[in-house]
């Protein structure tokens, strides 16, 4: 079994170090998963796009991370925000955060100090990767899918940032 950890390499991955400072974050001992053997883990690892060396990290289930010195300190982005998370992103001009998480789609505008619950136009809260195509076409993609049913796929238009709609007239299998 292994812990929720993240690994940095600065030789083009010859070599990895483990990333020791996410053991020393508050509440890290409380991180959980839902299935035995009940393991936490990073599943989203996303580079600062404003700050070289900078990352987030989305843990599963233990909430939202970022680091702005390569893993050695890091600070927790977690006010509002539901701690199952499945994906960070941020967006590459400014402070605003989206993320994915088990019990839908969140937002912050304030570089994850503040989160959102946006869930208007969304039929299903569990939302899976989200896709951020390029700038110019100013829409989000993103799974929303119920514990027995297929995954719906859905897509919002950034300029309003507030409403889902299907992406597609029916579910995907």
């Amino acid at each position: 079994m292994s812990p929720a950890l993240l690994y940095w390499s600065d030789d083009g991955g010859t070599s990895w170090t483990a990333c020791e400072a996410i053991r020393r974050i508050p509440g890290y001992e409380r991180w959980t998963f839902p299935p035995p053997p009940h393991i936490p883990h990073v599943r989203s690892v996303v580079p600062d796009p404003q700050v070289i060396g900078a990352v987030y990290i989305g843990v599963e289930e233990g909430g939202i991370y970022r680091s702005g010195n390569q893993g050695e300190t890091w600070e927790s982005l977690n006010e509002g925000l539901y701690w199952d998370v499945h994906t960070v992103t941020p967006t590459p001009a400014g402070l605003r955060l989206y993320a994915t998480t088990g019990r839908g789609f969140y937002r912050s505008d304030d570089g994850g100090q503040h989160w959102r619950h946006l869930m208007s136009g969304l039929e299903r809260r569990y939302t899976v990767p989200l896709f951020t195509p390029l700038p110019r076409r100013a829409r989000l993609r993103a799974g929303a899918r119920a514990q027995t049913r297929p995954c719906t796929a859905v897509t919002m238009v950034v300029s309003t940032g507030c409403a889902w709609s299907r992406a597609y007239p029916r579910s995907l299998t």
